[in-house]
């Protein structure tokens, strides 16, 4: 079983602030092109419109970046291998693609959701069996707490 990352063997976590959302995917695309370049592998969760600008940057920096309709069976495979060789104990989550992909690929680590605003909350039978399988909830209004409780989270 390989041993979790420690800060002298090279591996941090990082929080970055950004003033707009342009400064945000040249963030983003300089931190992962160092690490494509340097051989590291990565794995990029994002909105549709932050993944093309991220993908747009990456390309600037003549990076081949792809993602197809089923590009998230590839992600899949990659995010369950991330999380198994690199004892992931948390994957926290923003969105429902991410959630399903997180739920899909967890192993056995802990699964958190965070809701920012009260449309993410879904109701349906694979909505509350994803949610049942979720550790944490997060929510960051009252109104939007309402809203999972209506939705038997």
């Amino acid at each position: 079983m390989k041993k979790p990352a420690s800060a002298s063997s090279g591996h941090f976590h990082a929080v970055r602030f950004y003033e707009d959302e342009q400064s945000l995917y040249r963030i983003v695309a300089d931190f992962i092109g160092d690490g494509l370049v340097a051989g590291q592998p990565a794995v990029i969760i994002a909105t549709p419109e932050h993944h093309d600008e991220i993908s747009r940057a990456l390309s600037g920096m003549s990076l081949d970046v792809k993602s197809a309709p089923w590009a998230w069976v590839s992600d899949l495979t990659r995010l369950r291998t991330l999380v198994r060789d690199d004892a992931v104990d948390v994957i926290h989550t923003h969105h429902s693609h991410d959630h399903w992909l997180g739920a899909l690929s967890r192993g056995g680590a802990a699964l958190a959701r965070t809701f920012h605003n009260h449309r993410a909350v879904k109701r349906g039978l694979l909505r509350r069996a994803l949610y049942r399988h979720t550790d944490a909830v997060l929510v960051v209004s009252r109104q939007i707490e309402d809203r999972c409780r209506l939705a038997g989270i």
